[in-house]
């Protein structure tokens, strides 16, 4: 789904439709952000995830989840396996940007981050494996 008209690419965004979707067990991918300005994909995954009364948001990223340091930048960079959203503010992880991550914070859905090369491990995460990535949660 798009909040762009794209339609050879995907059906429009059209929050009951992704909701039956989702209660009839089927995987929602929503392109393109919240067609807004200001708006960056991180916080129109927020906001959908929250609009749809989704349980987890699986972010997709460069590395295996999320460090105390940059792990391209600092070979000493440590992993973590779960982490709060209390804590990874503190530390300033830079996860998410700012506005995306205090509304993931404030309506309480967990995040998965995970490397975008085990996009094949999809099913093991839907199972609830988090073992290869980063489960922020509260």
């Amino acid at each position: 789904m798009t909040a762009f008209a794209i339609h050879d690419f995907a059906e429009p965004y059209i929050r009951l439709k992704a909701r039956h979707h989702l209660d009839e067990k089927r995987l929602v991918i929503i392109a393109g952000g919240l067609g807004k300005p200001n708006f960056s994909t991180d916080s129109a995954v927020a906001q959908y995830a929250d609009e749809l009364q989704c349980g987890i948001i699986f972010k997709a990223s460069t590395v295996d989840g999320v460090y105390d340091r940059d792990p391209h930048n600092n070979p000493n960079a440590v992993r973590y396996t779960e982490i709060t959203y209390k804590e990874a503010i503190a530390q300033d992880l830079g996860i998410m940007d700012t506005t995306a991550f205090a509304m993931c914070k404030k309506s309480g859905i967990p995040i998965f981050v995970f490397n975008i090369n085990n996009l094949d491990r999809l099913p093991q995460i839907l199972d609830g494996d988090h073992s290869f990535g980063t489960l922020i949660h509260k």
